[in-house]
Order: C-alpha cells, then structure tokens, then sequence
C-alpha cells in the first residue's frame, strides 16, 4: 500500500479527492487538482 502524503500528485490523489468531495467535505479552491495540497490535508484531518 502507498502512502500518499502532502505534496503527493498523481491519480490515487485525485481519486482521495473525488472520495473526500461526495462525502461533502471542502476542497477549497484548489479543488479536484490531483496534488495533496493543504485544503486535501485539512480535509483529511476532518475526516
């Protein structure tokens, strides 16, 4: 298994991100970017 961490890109980011974002949690701007940014972090977090 990977583990993907801030500043982790690619497809299974981007995946996450769709994941997080039907769960109704906020992407802020960035959005669905595929980059591990500090708004996927902070969502993480919440979740």
């Amino acid at each position: 298994m990977e583990i993907i961490r801030r500043n982790s890109s690619g497809e299974k980011v981007t995946d996450l991100q769709r994941r997080l974002k039907l769960l109704g949690y906020n992407l802020g701007v960035t959005d669905i970017d595929g980059i591990f940014g500090i708004e996927t972090e902070n969502a993480v977090r919440k979740f």
